[in-house]
């Protein structure tokens, strides 16, 4: 086995973009613990300069009825007959053997008031309804699993770290644009089993594996705490790690074309890019980071940082979880 990975990056200073308020707004609003805290809405109004106030509304229907779910039968129901029935998933993992149905619940709202940008309006406070099934090698269904927002596990060892859905906004608070396709944006971890196997930092010797995760950073150090993007391996859009995941790829010998961009905040992301040559029976480490530019008008910079020191990339790898991949083996 042989490894190749470069130095971690420097650490990003404190920063609140003014920009970035309205979607710190959206991210309390999906972790709605938060607005229960009287601390954080003293932060929030003294760093961002806005007022939030949950405003209690008649939640909607469970998405996903019992009646629905009992229609999927384990060990009988196939793959055919879920989609005749749910239609084309909204996410699929694992070679298509794990499909990801995803609906949103709004059970309250709040009302924004930024009155350094003289805007206001409604935000949605939604929950989101996932039903996540396995498929065996017979597209025959193995497990099923409904599960609600975020850091939820189904009963075959999968984590749901990101729900992926984003809150509706009303008014001035309306988002200007589209969220990234949700496939993008969900993040499942594998089981423990996988994470483990992933961690052994075995190459085979016709193949080459690669590693890539991001930069963990600080609630204080501000806009980069926030940033979700959308990583591209080899044309193929892939979710953001976050900052607890990985990504482990078995590849083919050759160049590979890594990318990092962000739709939901092009106003804010200049795109990076990396190439890399892989040798047969090598390991790789990728870094993702995002580097500030500018002063008075900030952009940050997607950079995919080759990582030279291999220990220290292992060392990362073990404090992060195996993110769940289109092309990850779940036996």
């Amino acid at each position: 086995m042989k490894l190749f990975s470069n130095k971690p990056s420097s650490k990003e200073s404190f920063l609140f973009d003014s920009r970035f308020k309205h979607f710190f707004c959206y991210y309390l609003v999906q972790r709605e613990r938060y607005l229960l805290n009287p601390v954080i809405l003293i932060l929030i109004t003294f760093f961002y300069g806005c007022i939030i106030l949950p405003i209690p509304v008649a939640p909607d229907k469970v998405p996903y009825t019992d009646e629905l779910k009992a229609s999927i039968q384990i060990g009988v129901s196939t793959k055919n007959e879920v989609e005749s029935s749910l239609g084309k998933p909204d996410a699929m993992r694992a070679y298509e053997s794990v499909y990801i149905y995803s609906k949103p619940q709004t059970v309250a709202k709040i009302f924004g008031l930024f009155y350094t940008d003289h805007k206001m309006g409604l935000v949605d406070i939604d929950k989101a309804h996932l039903l996540i099934i396995q498929f065996d090698n017979n597209a025959i269904v193995k497990y099923l699993d409904h599960v609600v927002g975020s850091n939820t596990k189904t009963s075959n060892g999968l984590v749901v770290a990101n729900a992926g859905l984003v809150s509706k906004g009303y008014g001035d608070l309306k988002l200007k644009q589209a969220p990234p396709p949700y496939d993008q944006t969900v993040i499942l971890y594998a089981s423990n089993s996988c994470d483990i196997q992933a961690k052994k930092f075995f190459s085979p010797e016709e193949k080459a594996v690669i590693f890539l995760f991001r930069k963990q950073y600080s609630f204080f150090s501000g806009s980069p705490h926030l940033l979700f993007g959308t990583i591209t391996f080899d044309g193929v859009p892939k979710a953001d790690t976050g900052p607890y995941g990985y990504y482990h790829w078995v590849v083919d010998e050759g160049t590979h074309d890594i990318s990092i961009t962000a739709p939901f905040f092009a106003n804010l992301i200049i795109p990076g890019s990396v190439s890399l040559k892989a040798d047969k029976g090598h390991i790789y480490f990728i870094e993702q980071t995002w580097e500030k530019e500018g002063f008075w008008i900030t952009k940050y910079r997607g950079n995919l940082n080759i990582v030279s020191d291999a220990d220290w990339g292992m060392q990362e790898i073990r404090k992060r979880n195996l993110v769940l991949d289109h092309l990850t083996l779940l036996e």
